[in-house]
């Protein structure tokens, strides 16, 4: 191999189950070895895949299946050849039409949960906001009625700053409790009055 100026060679020597035979002495893992000078010295990574140890080699050579751990090894791998080449996954034609794929369907999975989430939250809010403007706007027309259109603006003016549902309940008792529109807005206005 020297003679013929193979770059790199990788030699394997599997896990037991593997191996019908193995020298005494030869114990599984694998070597890598790098043509420096034209000499082969033994190597901790390989040179053609960068950052690829003879460790997670061997281990990917002895997997009966592909293991998330080699799984981001590959990625990793990839990632360096790209950089040192100059290349991307889009530069794939496969792999560019699985990326749009996903990021497609990712997208639209995504907007559709964040509409409905979105939905929901608008519709508790939305809720809560349009029936506190209900009661304001219901206990108005009650003082405009029972008193006159002066004490209905001004009362309106004051529940604008009220938004405790359970404050804004009791102000429609104390409409058809006080005898004028004058007692009515001195109790709302009054500060820690329940209405």
């Amino acid at each position: 191999y020297e003679a013929w100026g193979f770059p790199e060679i990788w030699v394997d020597t599997p896990e037991s189950g593997y191996a019908v035979k193995r020298p005494a002495g030869v114990w599984p893992g694998m070597t890598i070895y790098l043509l420096d000078g034209g000499v082969y010295r033994t190597a901790g990574q390989s040179r053609a895949f960068p950052g690829w140890t003879a460790v997670e080699l061997h281990t990917a050579f002895n997997e009966e299946m592909l293991s998330p751990e080699t799984s981001r090894v590959l990625r990793r791998v990839g990632r360096a050849l790209g950089v040192r080449e100059g290349t991307g996954p889009d530069d794939t034609p496969w792999l560019r039409m699985e990326r749009h794929e996903s990021r497609v369907e990712g997208y639209a999975e995504g907007r559709i949960e964040g509409h409905a989430a979105g939905r929901a939250e608008g519709r508790a809010a939305g809720h809560a906001e349009g029936r506190a403007e209900g009661e304001r706007a219901l206990l108005v027309r009650l003082a405009t009625r029972r008193f006159d259109a002066g004490t209905g603006e001004r009362l309106a003016a004051l529940l604008s700053r009220i938004d405790d549902p359970a404050r804004l309940a009791g102000i429609g008792d104390r409409i058809v409790e006080c005898a004028t529109g004058a007692e009515l807005l001195a109790r709302v206005e009054a500060p820690g009055s329940r209405g």
